[in-house]
């Protein structure tokens, strides 16, 4: 309804700017009663293209006059039409004149493609000329002013009672809608409601106190809860209880596909083996130390970025795996020792177990050879290295065979 309104209303007010230069264009003419006249409001940016199709459509039989509509006249009209998603920039009031009903029925639909708001001349001649239909269109611009001003007040006043009590109401339905939800999975007996399903041995008790709890504050006879323990065919759904440690490594093997029921779960295992295979990839230490740090930081924060989490789907879906992501950085530093890996670069943590001869050009060039060993009788240092890859592979032309 309010965009109904200021519509119309952004409509009065271009046709009462344009009243004053429609004066102006209307005394260059001469008019008589078999003038057959078009009066309108187009966007500046169309009116160039008006005046051609104007002329093509009429062979020249027609006369199109008009002029952009001035500062004064539009400083009314821009107020309300300065929130217009139109793209247009200023408005162009013109006047069309012709003696032909048919090439005014054409100008008319072309006038109307372009966007433009007409003029009735049947409503100019009732209200007594340009002046008088300009004086009836600003007493009803007045009212509608009014109309909507009272319209947007009651919108704000309602959406404010309805604030105050907004919380309170999404949570009603949502208790409802979880209502009507659950119902739907029972059947209905006579005056019975009755329903199967499973739940896990040890909360069968929280099941029961849940019910005498819906029951003390509920009206009706106390419900009924059997408990089958009769063998049957019926394969158990499988339940895994789940922590915020574990649930991102359970998630990670149901999406390979969830384990039948009393099968062994895989995700226990996953905890190790998955951060290990990733730092067996991902070896360095450099970067694990950066990783570490940064799922270590959503650990820390936990408290605040929940509320984060819940508000941005993308960023969820990195905190959720937040120990996981500890635990890969935990093992990318480890191998990255291993690999004697930082960021790219070898680093000599401890001594070489090999000794070179000094570089060029005090030693020699070319292929060198280590010191010791120098494979006689063998290639096999005679103490291994402290930890890990020896720093002496890092530039060898062997080292990816190594």
């Amino acid at each position: 309804a309010l965009d109904s309104l200021q519509s119309q209303l952004k409509t009065m007010w271009a046709q009462i700017a344009a009243c004053e230069t429609f004066e102006s264009l209307a005394g260059t003419f001469s008019l008589n009663q078999a003038t057959k006249t078009i009066m309108g409001v187009v966007p500046s940016n169309a009116a160039g293209q008006l005046a051609r199709l104007v002329y093509r459509a009429s062979r020249g039989k027609a006369i199109v006059k008009s002029a952009t509509l001035g500062e004064g006249s539009m400083a009314t009209y821009h107020s309300i039409y300065s929130s217009d998603k139109s793209g247009t920039k200023g408005l162009t009031a013109f006047l069309t004149l012709t003696s032909s009903d048919t090439i005014n029925k054409k100008l008319k639909a072309i006038a109307s493609t372009l966007g433009s708001q007409l003029i009735s001349t049947d409503d100019v001649e009732k209200a007594g000329g340009l002046i008088g239909y300009k004086d009836s269109l600003e007493k009803m611009a007045q009212q509608m002013e009014h109309t909507l001003q009272q319209t947007e007040g009651r919108h704000f006043d309602i959406v404010c009672q309805i604030a105050k009590t907004y919380h309170e109401d999404a949570r009603a339905v949502q208790i409802d809608k979880t209502v009507a939800v659950a119902l739907n999975l029972f059947s209905y007996s006579e005056s019975f409601l009755k329903g199967k399903g499973w739940v896990p041995t040890g909360d069968l008790h929280i099941m029961k106190e849940a019910v005498a709890h819906a029951h003390l504050y509920g009206q009706g006879i106390a419900p009924m809860i059997e408990v089958s323990t009769a063998k049957h065919k019926l394969t158990p759904p499988t339940h895994f209880k789940t922590s915020k440690y574990m649930e991102v490594f359970q998630m990670i093997v149901n999406s390979y596909g969830t384990p039948h029921y009393k099968e062994i779960n895989p995700a226990v295992f996953t905890i190790i083996t998955f951060p290990y295979m990733f730092g067996i990839m991902f070896g360095d230490m450099g970067h694990g130390v950066l990783l570490s740090l940064f799922s270590a930081a959503l650990i820390l924060f936990e408290p605040v970025l929940t509320k984060v989490a819940k508000e941005n789907e993308m960023f969820a879906m990195i905190f959720t795996g937040r120990y996981l992501l500890f635990l890969m950085g935990l093992f990318a530093i480890y191998i990255g020792i291993l690999y004697n890996d930082f960021f790219g670069f070898s680093v000599g943590l401890f001594e070489s177990a090999y000794q070179w001869p000094q570089l060029p050009p005090y030693g020699p060039g070319g292929v060198v050879q280590p010191n010791n060993p120098n494979g006689l009788p063998s290639v096999k240092p005679s103490e291994p290295y402290m930890f890990g890859l020896d720093v002496a592979w890092a530039e060898t032309e062997n080292k990816l065979e190594f």
